[in-house]
């Protein structure tokens, strides 16, 4: 049997610590790159770390991908631009999928059907853009 883990106000000051020392350093780091290329790979390297954090969100949470983005970025990987519109084919089929689920919860529960209502509106607008992107992608 273990001992159990105890987070002491110690090892938070030691967090703490690291996490201002690698601050310091990345914030002095322009100071002792002299090279223009150590700079702009460090530059680079900045965008691509803010790139991956909004493909993170975008792709949502903890790698939760739905159905139209699974869709969409798989098959224009796979296969590029026809995969695109075959892609967009499978979102409208979701559209037309959750329309009929608010079809038919409304013959159940007008509440859960309304409660859908704004769910299916932003699915909407996702075609939307995935049309627009299959559009200009050509």
């Amino acid at each position: 049997m273990s001992a159990p883990i105890v987070s002491g106000a110690a090892d938070q000051r030691r967090n703490l610590l690291g996490v201002l020392t690698l601050a310091l350093l990345l914030g002095t780091l322009p100071l002792w790159l002299n090279t223009p290329y150590a700079l702009s790979t460090m530059i680079l390297i900045g965008i691509y770390t803010i790139v991956t954090i909004g493909l993170c969100l975008l792709m949502g949470y903890g790698g939760q991908v739905s159905l139209g983005q699974a869709a969409f970025f798989g098959l224009g990987a796979l296969i590029g631009g026809p995969g695109l519109w075959i892609a967009l084919g499978i979102i409208v089929a979701l559209d037309f999928a959750v329309l009929a689920t608010i079809i038919r919860f409304g013959d159940v529960s007008r509440a859960a059907a309304a409660l859908l209502v704004p769910y299916w509106l932003w699915v909407l607008y996702a075609t939307t853009l995935n049309a627009a992107i299959a559009v200009l992608a050509g």
